[in-house]
Parts: structure tokens; sequence; C-alpha cells
């Protein structure tokens, strides 16, 4: 009923995060994230930061991602993975209104 008539099979609903901790004047963090896998010696990791200047916070992050050729096990030999290198990039700004307990 939330969502319409047009929502039979379900919705998705996607919630990005945002800045929370508001308790300084300025703050921040950084975020680090790297993963690989030796079966087709990927790698993938991602950056990010996030941070407030008073009411104004922010949240900014790259991720990259190389895939390489997956040996198969027996006859199927090397599966050749299609082009699907990826770098991406994200921004996200928000405004705090009022003050806790407001």
């Amino acid at each position: 009923m939330l969502y319409g008539s047009d929502a039979l099979a379900g919705v998705i609903n996607v919630i990005t995060r945002k800045r929370a901790d508001f308790s300084g004047a300025r703050g921040g963090r950084w975020l680090a994230v790297l993963h690989g896998a030796s079966a087709d010696e990927s790698l993938a990791g991602r950056l990010q930061v996030e941070g407030n200047i008073n009411q104004l916070g922010s949240s900014a992050g790259s991720a990259a991602s190389v895939f390489n050729s997956l040996e198969g096990g027996g006859d199927v030999g090397e599966q050749r993975p299609p082009p699907n290198d990826e770098l991406d990039g994200d921004l996200k700004l928000n405004y705090r209104l009022a003050g806790e307990g407001s």
C-alpha cells in the first residue's frame, strides 16, 4: 500500500549513507578498503572521506576494480571475463537543519 499497486513484485528501498556525527564544529574520518581474490587475480578498493563544517556534512569516495581471467577446473580452461574493469566516484552533501532535541 505504501508504494502503490505497481509494486506487486516488491520494492527495494535504497538509503545512502549520510554524515550523522555533527558533535563538533569540524570533524571527519577516512575509510580505506582493499579486496583481492586469487581465483581470478582480481583487485578492488575504495577510498572514502566524510566530514562536516558546522551543519554542512559531506561524504565523498572513489572505488576501482580490476578483473582478470579465471582458470576453470578440469577441461574448462581459461574463462575470459567481459571488459568490466571499473572506476566509480560519488559525492553526497547533507545539511543539518536543527540541533539535537529540536
